[in-house]
């Protein structure tokens, strides 16, 4: 079989719906012989009923004709398709039970992508969440760390923009297909990641983003990584099936934690109470990288201290920081009744200390306490 032979049998069968993995992990040996009658003997070796419902799927979806169909369209988007017969097809997801047989990809893998981290969490993600995600990933990627996630609103989509912001690589697995990134709105931010990092979908074009696709994707996100952190999760999150897939597959599992009266940290909390590791910044998982990875990783100075941005803070800056959180937002006019300003006053205080990147301006004049880092991301190994 040829290579293209072998792209375009895992493509067509890729288009079968509920095929069944076992089915089409032995259809490989029947695919050459389905475009010729086979020989007795050649059949002979086949399990009759296996032969059978391939033969029945041929003629269902018309596998010929879907194929060249979906190759077309492959060719007018500029997309690639990987097997794992491909050079470039990911080690660290070939090294997994029953790895995906296809990948469309919009962009590229790089040898950078071997030290790579997955960042998921909650849609509805809270502020100190999404602060949470933006500063791990931001300092990750700047570290030299390619940081993977699904795309999705709230956590996913905080680590995708800090990663690219910061400089570094960002992956992207969608539980839809590559021409029908979901959510809608992050169009545009599929178009950034796929600039300098890749996007990638297990998914024949055109196929929509149903719920029974995401757990294929969780799979590929911890798949792809090192380990996988969890930022923000109800009991019940999809965040938490990733952290299984990735525990089925040998990876490491973190986990931020949160308010033990907050729902979105019921899942965290969870986590980190069965031994998932506890992060409070992204030192916490860089000294958990094994030698031969974090050799991989350039050189990168300290990350100063936001404590000292500014200079010494004021009794009125001291006094405005007191009375706020990282997790619960409030409205200028409470704030200003509690600290005793006038609103002009306050304005102007809290101006500086948004500078200084201690406070964060919420829409609707709400203000909320930015998250206090607790040191810097040099580049650490940890000899085990």
């Amino acid at each position: 079989m040829s290579d293209d032979d072998g792209r375009h049998f895992w493509m067509a069968w890729n288009l079968v719906p509920f095929l069944g993995k076992a089915a089409r992990r032995m259809s490989r040996r029947i695919f050459p012989l389905l475009a010729k009658r086979p020989e007795s003997g050649e059949k002979g070796k086949i399990k009759a009923g296996t032969f059978s419902l391939l033969v029945q799927a041929l003629k269902q979806y018309e596998l010929e004709a879907a194929l060249e169909r979906e190759w077309k369209k492959v060719k007018e988007m500029g997309c690639r398709v990987l097997t794992p017969a491909d050079a470039d097809y990911p080690d660290r997801l070939r090294e997994i039970h029953d790895p995906p047989p296809v990948l469309y990809m919009f962009g590229s893998f790089s040898p950078r992508d071997e030290v790579a981290l997955a960042i998921v969490g909650a849609r509805q993600a809270s502020h100190y969440g999404r602060q949470a995600a933006r500063w791990i990933s931001s300092d990750l990627a700047a570290a030299g760390v390619t940081i993977v996630s699904g795309l999705a609103r709230g956590i996913d989509t905080e680590a995708h923009r800090a990663a690219i912001d910061a400089g570094g690589r960002t992956l992207a697995v969608l539980g839809s297909g590559l021409d029908r990134p979901y959510p809608r709105e992050n169009r545009s931010l599929c178009e950034k990641i796929a600039g300098d990092g890749a996007v990638l979908s297990p998914f024949p074009l055109g196929a929509e983003p149903l719920a029974m696709n995401f757990p294929a994707r969780n799979r590929i996100i911890s798949g792809l990584s090192f380990g996988t952190l969890v930022v923000e999760a109800t009991e019940r999150s999809g965040s938490l099936i990733t952290a299984n897939f990735a525990l089925e597959q040998g990876r490491e599992v973190f986990a931020v934690p949160g308010r033990i009266t907050h729902r979105g940290s019921v899942g965290t909390n969870f986590l980190i109470k069965n031994g998932a590791g506890l992060v409070q910044s992204a030192a916490d998982i860089l000294q958990e990288f094994p030698p031969y990875l974090s050799a991989k990783l350039p050189s990168r100075p300290v990350s100063p201290d936001p404590e000292k941005n500014g200079g010494d803070l004021t009794s009125e800056e001291l006094s405005i920081l007191s009375f706020l959180s990282v997790d619960e937002a409030i409205h200028i006019d409470s704030l200003a009744d509690k600290v005793s300003l006038r609103i002009p006053r306050l304005l102007d205080r809290l101006l500086q200390l948004e500078i200084r990147d201690r406070v964060v301006h919420l829409p609707g004049q709400n203000y909320i306490l930015r998250i206090k880092r607790s040191g810097g991301v040099g580049k650490v190994t940890r000899h085990r």
